[in-house]
């Protein structure tokens, strides 16, 4: 299994194929807010990371609202096998199996501002337990303006575990 893993690594790096795809997302194709993943820590999960995933980047409001309640959550679908499905999860394709709670982000991010954030997820709330190479999606919502909460923003990333932490590979 490690073998497989460390396969379908080397050949997304050598293919020239993103490991992180960030493409924000609103009603009708307007979009309120940026967001850049700048950092994904552990970058393979391994028997000796720590027992959560961290997701370091900044959102841009691009709207003329102020957006309020920004929150975000982390996504897991099914592990990816082969380099189609690799593809068509980094397009949006891969169905959410699991995913955190909804947590608060950034309280207020004014017109044209930018905010860096961090999102701690721990591995338990992910339902990560095996090896695998996991598409992953960070979901981020909030109010602009005076209206309900909404997607404002996705980032699609794949998240390689060549074992859970603290067990052996």
């Amino acid at each position: 299994m490690r073998c497989l893993l460390a396969a379908v690594v080397a050949v997304l790096l050598i293919s020239g194929v993103p490991i992180t795809a960030a493409r924000p997302a609103h009603a009708q194709g307007s979009t309120p807010a940026t967001l850049e993943v700048t950092k994904i820590t552990p970058s393979v999960v391994t028997p000796t990371s720590p027992g959560e995933v961290t997701i370091t980047g900044r959102i841009t409001n691009n709207s003329g609202s102020t957006i309020n309640d920004v929150q975000a959550r982390l996504q897991r679908g099914q592990p990816t096998a082969g380099m189609p499905a690799v593809q068509d999860a980094l397009r949006g394709n891969a169905g959410s199996a699991t995913g955190s709670d909804f947590a608060p982000a950034i309280p207020r991010l004014a017109p044209g501002q930018q905010a860096p954030f961090q999102v701690r997820v721990p591995l338990a709330a992910l339902q990560i337990d095996r090896p695998g190479t996991f598409p992953m999606m960070l979901d981020v919502n909030g109010s602009p303006g005076d209206g309900e909460s909404e997607r404002i923003g996705e980032a699609r990333f794949l998240l390689p575990v060549a074992a859970p932490p603290g067990r052996p590979m």
